[in-house]
């Protein structure tokens, strides 16, 4: 039952390891004491992470409800959430997200959590799920780029994650400070100016008349003077409404302040 090959793939991780994979076989297999977390000798895969890698979503659940390991990671680093998120099965990262064992802060190889793993590889709606999850950590960088949530979604364009990550922020950190921690570089500066491009004319005017404005943070540089202005924009568009004068919202984007 729990023989191994030459690779060390036993019969159950090669049931997983196709997409035609048998969930009646795998069942019988578990009932049969296949031991559920071996790992292969090339690349470190468990038949969870081969399940969830091909989409075997009666699987995972079964050999999760066996107790099989969520959080052992393959020889890349990745999780068998990891690859289900780079697949884009959502019915198998909800199963994931059920289990309380699930571990969402490991990251890969790559430096990526699988928050940041879901913004460069998933859908939105995988990413909405995550953000619900109170196990994961919005703060958490990529260990090789030093890059968090908010600024990935910025980097790739990606408005619609970036609005939905921007109230999860607030909430969780409410003395968070956007510009200082979230968008410290040139490139992040120049993307969350596509936040403000649903602003009326009437608004545009008054972000160029704050822009070159000697009054407003004398002696900033323009780039910097620049993304303050953006992101108080982008702040009413995202989450505050027209009430919010532009001024409040720069000083909430200063100081963290709406009081």
């Amino acid at each position: 039952m729990n023989g191994i090959d030459n690779n060390g793939v036993t019969a159950l991780m090669a049931v997983c390891g196709g997409s035609l994979g048998s969930s009646e076989i795998v069942d019988i297999l578990i009932k049969n004491k296949a031991s559920l977390d071996p790992q292969s000798d090339f690349l470190g895969d468990t038949a969870l992470t081969l399940a969830s890698w091909n989409g075997l979503t009666t699987s995972v659940e079964l050999l999760l409800a066996a107790g099989a390991d969520p959080n052992l990671q393959k020889s890349t680093g990745c999780t068998a959430l990891h690859l289900a998120i780079h697949n884009n099965f959502f019915g198998i990262v909800l199963l994931f997200s059920l289990d309380k064992r699930t571990k969402m802060d490991i990251q890969n190889d790559a430096g990526l959590c699988v928050l940041l793993c879901s913004i460069c590889f998933s859908s939105i709606e995988i990413t909405s799920m995550l953000l619900d999850d109170s196990r994961v950590q919005l703060n958490l960088r990529n260990t090789d780029l030093g890059t968090k949530a908010l600024k990935l979604s910025f980097l790739f364009r990606d408005i619609p994650t970036s609005r939905m990550i921007i109230p999860h922020l607030l909430s969780n950190y409410p003395h968070l400070n956007l510009y200082s921690d979230w968008c410290d570089d040139p490139a992040t500066r120049q993307s969350i100016s596509l936040l403000i491009r649903e602003d009326t004319e009437e608004d545009i005017g008054t972000y160029f008349r704050l822009l070159y404005s000697n009054n407003f943070a004398p002696g900033l540089p323009l780039d910097i003077k620049s993304s303050i202005v953006s992101l108080a924009f982008g702040l009413r568009i995202i989450m505050y409404g027209p009430s919010r004068g532009i001024m409040e919202r720069i000083k909430y984007v200063l100081v963290g302040d709406l009081n």
